[in-house]
């Protein structure tokens, strides 16, 4: 059922079209951002809020997606209200950051210790090294640790703040273990992973094709490259709606069940 999510809207290509739309125009953004900021920094950031609007807008609408696949919604919600897309884009966009933070601090302290070992500064010999070697241990292995709790917690925290509105409630450790630790978020959240490992492969004919063509004719493998460049950006646009929609779905009885406990008479 996650799969075609995208093509059950009342209008089946509208939402499709304008979330596509607004993935390519990010990336291209994005790239020229980046290219900006390399060649003229201070224009780079000025047009920084620009390149970010729209990559909130897309992350709202995919929170109202989780939405309809807590509420088993199987058709996909339309892009309207965008003051409200922008909002829940930046509330997804600021639980990804509070997410990320242990992170961070695992790869601060690597970092850390990695550049003491490189500048190696007068005194650092002995028990600093020692511990400099220790830190990047500890730090190392604990993002890769937490990369991977992150990739199985993050999701869970989007479902929970897609159904209650609350960056409280999605960081809330009752609330996040509950839905978590249910089998049918397990289930969903396997399915997601399956979609964003096998989806790619999809592609690779068109690139295979692309790159024969480019033996014979370059302008063919051009017009090929085009091509396998829009399929792509439809792709990733496909495959985080679905995405979202089977995570939102999985945790949907768990978030119904609390829900439940909390309104049930005492």
């Amino acid at each position: 059922g996650a799969r075609r999510v995208p093509y059950r809207a009342a209008d089946a290509t509208g939402p499709l079209l304008v979330g596509t739309v607004l993935t390519g125009v990010t990336a291209i953004a994005a790239i020229g951002w980046l290219a900006l900021l390399a060649v003229e920094p201070r224009i780079g950031a000025a047009v920084t809020p620009i390149v970010f609007l729209l990559s909130l807008v897309v992350r709202g609408y995919l929170v109202r997606v989780v939405g309809a696949g807590i509420s088993d919604r199987s058709e996909a919600p339309s892009f309207v209200r965008w003051g409200s897309l922008l909002r829940d884009g930046a509330t997804s966009g600021g639980l990804s950051v509070i997410y990320a933070l242990p992170a961070a601090v695992f790869f601060g302290l690597a970092a850390g210790a990695v550049v003491a070992t490189v500048i190696d500064p007068p005194g650092f010999a002995g028990l600093p090294r020692v511990l400099a070697a220790v830190a990047m241990l500890i730090g190392g292995f604990g993002l890769l640790c937490y990369l991977l709790v992150y990739l199985y917690l993050r999701p869970a925290a989007q479902a929970v703040l897609a159904a209650t509105g609350s960056v409280r409630a999605a960081i809330n450790p009752r609330r996040l273990i509950g839905v978590s630790l249910s089998g049918p978020y397990l289930t969903g959240w396997l399915i997601a992973m399956g979609l964003l490992t096998g989806g790619p492969l999809l592609v690779t004919p068109l690139v295979v094709l692309s790159g024969l063509t480019g033996l014979y004719d370059v302008a063919l493998a051009a017009i090929g490259g085009l091509l396998t460049l829009g399929v792509g950006v439809i792709l990733v646009f496909w495959l985080r709606m679905s995405v979202a929609w089977v995570t939102g779905r999985g945790a949907g009885p768990a978030l119904a069940a609390e829900t439940a406990s909390v309104i049930a008479p005492r």
